[in-house]
């Protein structure tokens, strides 16, 4: 199935979720905890089909710099941000605005059910594919 990267810096409570998204979605997950890791995957193709990132990680740092990054590499790749910090930290509000508005990312709110990712996963990778299906018929 498609490759999904998981990046989230909670392990107890990412490992269920990315069983979940394996088994019930037929993905292939690959977790991570730090978003060095997910960035090493970026230097060579192919890149992941996907990837669900949670906003708030280890240090205070958030996954901005990462979807930047993605983004230079791959414009149209489905990307869900996870984040349980709009209602606690409003100054995150307009960050996770703007980088819905530039990047086209989606933002899922925690807690959620596993069975709404899988769904928004199938969601986005139907219509990336159509997109690049869309791309190859103008030729």
């Amino acid at each position: 199935g498609p490759v999904v990267i998981i990046l989230d810096d909670e392990e107890t409570a990412t490992l269920p979720l990315c069983r979940f998204i394996q088994i019930d979605g037929g993905f292939n997950t690959k977790y991570f905890k730090y978003s060095k890791s997910v960035l090493a995957l970026l230097q060579e193709k192919p890149y992941p089909d996907a990837y669900i990132l949670d906003w708030t990680l280890s240090g205070g740092e958030t996954s901005r710099s990462l979807i930047e990054a993605i983004r230079r590499v791959d414009e149209n790749c489905p990307i869900i941000l996870l984040t349980g910090t709009i209602q606690a930290r409003t100054e995150n509000e307009s960050d996770i605005a703007e980088l819905v508005r530039i990047y086209n990312i989606d933002v899922l709110l925690k807690p959620f059910p596993a069975s709404i990712i899988v769904e928004k996963l199938k969601s986005v990778l139907s219509q990336t594919s159509q997109i690049y299906s869309e791309g190859v018929d103008e030729y």
